[in-house]
């Protein structure tokens, strides 16, 4: 069956939901399942820019209302935890929370530098290994920055412990300033990284960063290794740390994402979806938890690799 591709916003990709299945908007109806299972013992880490939400168009709420009618509920009947994994602050993700249902979920902010046990229930937290020491020279090479003067179309985003630029109004600026910030760091020795992410780049600390902040969560979650499934979706470069350390298999990511992750998801057997940004995290998840529902035969074929996501970085 062919279908039409209009250009519109990620509107074109889903409809509304009707009595539990979806009622799509030029899609065949075989390509998409209905509300899903997810194992109990199941959890599933998300980016959020451009992996749920887009910097640039505004929120589709009937794709909205498909996620927290497919994935949110469903997990939380389930008591499987949804773990969004940003660069972004705490109080985007406490927005996008509310948005798709995810207030009593853990998180990670800021590239693993902040973690939250529940997005809307309690107080966000330091990971261990931001210290006092760590945070002043991140606070020292901000004032650096702002003394030496950022080029036209560049500035510093609000957040609590990285340092974050944002490129996207000056795009010839970014490749300059990865290099200058990188020697900064290299002259003082100082043991931090620069990500670079589609729209920002942001030093944070060596070792930390979202697959570490994952391993925190999950060992605050106490659940047992037997039948542990880790799911991860992701569109950005600074999101292969946490698509290396899953299974292959159990990773995907929507069509917006940046070629060098389509290219790894692709060659781990993971979910390159065709639909960008929300519709396309749906769509890969969909096809993600049908690989580790009870009724696959391959289930056994799909254990986590636990102990590559344990082994990231220390507990709290």
């Amino acid at each position: 069956m062919i279908t039409e591709t209009i250009q519109r916003p990620t509107a074109q990709v889903i409809g509304e939901m009707d009595g539990g299945s979806w009622r799509t908007w030029r899609i065949p109806s075989d390509e998409i399942p209905a509300i899903l299972e997810i194992p109990n013992n199941t959890i599933i880490a998300l980016d959020v820019h451009g992996t749920l939400i887009s910097r640039t168009q505004a929120d589709d709420l009937r794709v909205v209302q498909a996620f927290r009618r497919m994935i949110s509920g469903p997990a939380k009947e389930a008591g499987a935890k949804l773990v969004m994994a940003s660069a972004a602050p705490t109080r985007e993700l406490q927005r996008v929370a509310s948005l798709l249902d995810l207030g009593d979920q853990p998180a990670v902010a800021e590239l693993g530098h902040v973690i939250m046990r529940a997005v809307l229930g309690t107080p966000p937290r330091l990971a261990c290994d931001v210290t006092p020491e760590m945070q002043l020279a991140l606070l020292d090479l901000k004032r650096w920055l702002v003394n030496e003067g950022l080029p036209p179309g560049i500035f510093l985003e609000p957040k609590t412990i990285l340092v974050s630029l944002n490129w996207s109004e000056a795009p010839q600026e970014r490749d300059g300033l990865v290099e200058s910030i990188q020697g900064y760091i290299d002259k003082r020795g100082l043991p931090f990284y620069v990500s670079v992410s589609d729209a920002t780049l942001d030093v944070g600390i060596d070792g930390v960063n979202k697959a570490s902040g994952l391993s925190r969560v999950i060992a605050s979650l106490r659940r047992s290794d037997e039948g542990l499934h880790i799911l991860a979706v992701g569109d950005s470069r600074n999101d292969m740390d946490l698509l290396r350390v899953l299974f292959p298999g159990l990773c995907g990511c929507p069509a917006n994402s940046h070629p060098l992750v389509k290219a790894f998801v692709s060659a781990q057997g993971g979910v390159v979806s065709e639909y960008p940004t929300l519709a396309g995290t749906l769509d890969a998840l969909s096809q993600l938890i049908q690989r580790i529902s009870p009724q696959d035969g391959c289930r056994a074929d799909h254990k986590v690799r636990r102990s590559s996501v344990l082994s990231v970085g220390a507990w709290n």
